[in-house]
């Protein structure tokens, strides 16, 4: 993957080089939608940690083959609502899961600045949009000769309904997925293009020579008998309507009182302000926006300099600009997008003169995507960051369409998704594949192939099987969890156990996430069984470097036993007092004393974080307790001496370092491997483990596709870049 270019850089050149970086590693593959989910055993699974003896019988086997890894339930929804709920309110890894699985109460505290741009001084329509980054205002419809920025400042906590995934995208249906079945209650009620609506078939009834016409019907024109134009941002203004009208009518809120906002994103974070009237927000300032124009001897072109030739069609908020619609799509393609509707290219009227000439068109776009990488959160590992700390969610309260309540929804993803990895019914990953062999991939290659699937298999997951049930299920949890979180607020007093979920989430991801991929990287050079060599000295040091890492896992969990070279296996054997205590300390690191207080969200909550905590430790204990073995049996000489003072290691003189060794060890670090990538594959934090390599330096940002300001690349299910790398 390419570095990112310099902040100075030209935008274009940006684009250029990073639009496409990670979404060509195949960060997009649609998966099949599915979902279920039986929650794993809570018991420690003595038969699968069983350690075999490191003697002359262990050396007679073959390096290991590719096995399923029986303790894992890929089926279980607990992996899917820990990752979700740890990159809630962050660009970074929603813009790598777009579609949408939350719903959750948020605030936004007093004196924070929100932004909107527009072509008048005048108050805004009811409902509009703000910018939290006056850059993402400013871009959308800051560029005309017309154009003003409107600060306005919260007066008070203002409470909002928060929408995870890139909500605010109009790149896809699933970022909608959450909004839609909020308001149309179940997927069959859903409109077949939630988008932008059902769009009438491309002909000659607008303006030209069978083509579209130019300008949308003014909002509230759309049924005239004169008006046959279609306004592709209809669907949106709609969506923000409802969703105002959702909160009015449940009596949830209103002028200066209770939820008055709804928080989405795209390239950045905005939110959908209900009524510009209301006192909570208080105008600041309104200031003309508008730059000198770059100088031009065209006559014809000089009349952009009153905005004459921009043929705006404002109808209530839209903004046209020759035609386009700018607030979601400064790039001017996102017409094409949208099935049957695009008129041929040369139809496509660009922007005119004023764009062109205006001296900040290209660089306001680059300083909207800055402003959005600022709120990355989580960008890769070794990279934490904050999100978008300007809301805050009520972690007590929130909702996922992975709650095993909804039972179809999830019990369709599931027998998809067992269809589509060859999992069994309990969720295990049985080793087998796609059936690429018969596509002349070998049998490490095909478990690669489905390893990575499983590992982005959230990123295609979408809601579409919503059952009337299911519906009667979401309204009721939603409408609790918000009015549960409005009344607390008024009573200043905590919605439940008090417990910040979300960073407990969080937790988890920082502290296994990168020694994860550590392991992984570090045993993928590993000789494999096609018959690379190895050697005393490289066995060493890969022995010595996954110690190291296992050990920092487990050190505030595991107390050494006594022990001799004559009893390792019985004193490191799973079943073995001090490895139980460990593993009881690890799966309970995050465990609460008192559940009582707990809501029915903080329920699955604290369910899914159990469990994958669970799953992490007994996977994870097998590798430390053999490493441990294997380097108390071989490497444990003290009296060495280090090779080199930038070499603080002892490099030992190995014990019985004969060709049998060497097999036993060497088998020993593949299973090691085969062990962390299913681990991995069960996690699914492939955002994590993704980032520029090398890394930026300072001054850069590691760009990913973000819409409106990048386009997206959408892959089919089952595509893979062509050396296969992790990407």
């Amino acid at each position: 993957m390419e570095r990112c270019s310099a902040r100075d850089k030209h935008f274009w050149t940006l684009l250029g080089l990073c639009s496409n970086m990670l979404f060509l590693q195949g960060l997009l593959v649609p998966l099949a939608v599915t979902a279920s989910a039986l929650f794993a055993p809570d018991q420690l699974q003595q038969q699968s940690l069983q350690q075999r003896p490191l003697h002359q019988e262990r050396m007679k086997l073959s390096p290991p083959l590719p096995r399923p890894h029986s303790n894992l339930n890929f089926s279980s929804p607990s992996p899917l609502i820990l990752h979700s709920l740890s990159t809630l309110l962050q660009q970074y890894p929603q813009t790598f899961h777009p579609n949408s699985h939350t719903i959750a109460p948020c605030s936004i505290s007093p004196n924070t600045n929100l932004y909107h741009a527009r072509l008048d001084p005048h108050t805004p329509p009811s409902p509009e949009w703000f910018a939290f980054d006056p850059e993402m205002s400013y871009a959308i419809a800051g560029l005309a000769q017309t154009s003003r920025m409107l600060t306005y400042r919260t007066t008070r906590r203002v409470r909002c309904l928060y929408f995870d995934g890139t909500s605010a995208s109009l790149a896809g249906a699933g970022s909608m997925d959450a909004q839609m079945l909020l308001l149309h209650n179940t997927s069959a009620n859903v409109p077949v293009d939630p988008v932008f609506g059902q769009p009438p078939p491309y002909g000659g009834s607008g303006e030209g020579n069978g083509s579209y016409p130019l300008r949308p019907c003014p909002p509230g024109s759309e049924n005239a008998t004169d008006c046959s134009r279609w306004n592709p941002l209809k669907a949106e203004y709609d969506r923000a309507k409802g969703l105002c009208g959702f909160i009015k009518n449940h009596g949830l809120g209103g002028l200066g009182w209770g939820y008055e906002g709804i928080v989405r994103m795209n390239t950045g974070f905005e939110m959908i302000w209900c009524n510009f009237s209301s006192p909570s927000a208080k105008l600041i300032s309104n200031i003309a926006v508008r730059a000198p124009l770059l100088a031009d001897s065209d006559d014809a072109r000089m009349e952009t300099a009153a905005g004459h030739d921009l043929d705006y069609a404002m109808g209530d908020s839209e903004l046209q600009i020759g035609g386009i619609d700018t607030r979601h799509q400064p790039t001017l393609a996102f017409l094409k997008s949208v099935p049957g509707t695009s008129p041929p290219s040369d139809r496509h009227r660009g922007p005119p003169g004023i764009l062109t000439r205006h001296p900040f068109v290209l660089y306001s776009m680059y300083e909207w995507f800055h402003a959005a990488s600022k709120r990355y959160g989580f960008a890769g590992v070794g990279s934490p960051g904050q999100g978008e700390t300007r809301v805050r969610i009520d972690s007590a309260a929130i909702f996922t369409f992975y709650d095993p309540r909804l039972t179809h929804q999830e019990g369709v993803r599931v027998a998809e998704e067992r269809s589509r990895f060859n999992l069994t019914r309990e969720g295990f990953w049985d080793g087998a594949g796609f059936g690429g062999l018969g596509l002349g991939r070998t049998e490490e290659e095909e478990r690669r192939v489905v390893l990575r699937g499983l590992e982005r298999r959230r990123t295609g997951q979408r809601v579409l099987n919503v059952s009337v049930e299911d519906g009667v299920v979401m309204q009721e949890a939603v409408l609790e969890g918000i009015r549960r979180s409005l009344q607390a607020g008024k009573n200043g007093v905590s919605s439940g156990s008090e417990v910040d979920w979300v960073s407990t989430a969080r937790e988890i991801v920082l502290e296994y996430g990168g020694p994860l991929l550590d392991l992984r990287t570090l045993l993928s050079t590993t000789p494999d069984e096609r018959g690379e060599e190895y050697t005393a000295e490289s066995l060493f040091k890969l022995t010595r470097s996954a110690r190291d890492v296992l050990h920092g896992l487990w050190m505030p969990f595991y107390e050494y036993p006594p022990f001799s070279r004559e009893n390792l296996t019985e004193a490191f054997h799973p079943s073995a007092p001090n490895p139980g205590a460990a593993f009881e300390r690890c799966k309970t690191q995050y465990e609460s004393d008192d559940s009582s207080t707990m809501t029915a969200s903080e329920n699955v909550t604290y369910t899914a974080i159990s469990e994958v905590l669970t799953s992490i430790c007994r996977t994870l204990l097998p590798p430390f307790l053999e490493t441990e073995i294997v380097w108390l049996e071989y490497y444990n000489n003290y009296t060495a001496s280090p090779s080199s003072p930038s070499d603080p290691h002892p490099h030992p003189q190995p014990h019985h370092m004969n060709p049998e060794d060497l097999r036993t060890i060497h088998t020993t670090l593949l299973q090691i491997f085969h062990t962390i990538q299913i681990l991995m594959a069960y996690l699914g934090w492939s955002d994590q483990w993704t980032s520029c390599s090398p890394g930026c330096e300072i001054g850069q940002v590691c760009a990913i596709p973000m819409w409106p300001v990048m386009g997206v690349v959408v892959r089919d299910p089952g595509d893979e870049d062509e050396e296969g790398g992790d990407g």
